[in-house]
């Protein structure tokens, strides 16, 4: 189960560890494997994020730098990288609480911006 409630700090430090850690800590597992990720991306965070991430996934289709459309799994899969994290977990976690404020449009301007 991911874990909605976790405060990102990797953002404030120079150490590229801090970063793996907190993602291992957001999917609730010690080492890195990425079959529980991806079991929790397509059963939980998809699901979740059905109706209030389209937008998100046309603007990252829009922008795509490679020759094909992008999945939802595999824009999610993007947005754990360490430039997007951080915006996308503040997302997830305010979706899942029902309290929506101006999360998914900053992200979206993050990825317009650095495109």
């Amino acid at each position: 189960m991911y874990n909605y409630s976790l405060k990102l700090t990797y953002r404030t430090s120079n150490d590229d560890d801090v970063y793996r850690d907190e993602l291992m800590q957001a999917f609730d597992i010690q080492t890195y494997d990425s079959e529980v990720i991806n079991n929790i991306i397509n059963k939980e965070l998809i699901p979740l994020l059905k109706d209030q991430f389209l937008i998100v996934y046309q603007t990252m289709n829009k922008h795509n730098q490679f020759p094909f459309t992008l999945e939802d799994s595999v824009c999610v899969t993007l947005l754990l990288s360490w430039e997007y994290f951080n915006l996308f977990h503040l997302c997830l976690g305010e979706i899942k609480e029902n309290k929506i404020t101006n999360s998914i449009t900053n992200l979206i301007s993050e990825l317009i911006k650095t495109k």
